[in-house]
């Protein structure tokens, strides 16, 4: 660990002072072995956050829509890492309304 202080600029704006660093940390993402610097601070409900460096390194692809991204690993492999789908619920939405005796039946999407 490095004892240094700096500060680190949010996406939000907010900033927030780091006095810790890891230097070439080995973590597993998904199975895949790779290394990066990490800044140490709290992070709420987060165990990390890859930084833009990490991401553009690996020439990294997000799909949001798939929960998903592709990346190049350490050894020069493209790889795909699937994060945990969560299901998608499908509603059909009715609306009666009632009018002079005319029942008039409406379906919202």
């Amino acid at each position: 660990m490095h004892a240094e202080s700096w500060l680190v600029q949010f996406t939000i704006g907010t900033k927030k002072r780091v006095h810790h660093w890891l230097r070439a940390c080995a973590f597993e993402l998904n199975g895949m072995p790779t290394t990066t610097h990490f800044n140490v601070f709290p992070l709420g409900s987060y165990s990390m956050i890859l930084g833009m460096d990490w991401l553009y390194l690996h020439r990294t692809k997000v799909d949001c829509f798939e929960n998903a991204i592709e990346c190049v690993d350490d050894s020069g492999e493209m790889r795909t890492l699937q994060g945990k789908k969560k299901p998608t619920l499908v509603r059909m939405v009715t609306a009666m309304q009632a009018k002079h005796s005319k029942v008039v039946m409406r379906i919202l999407i």
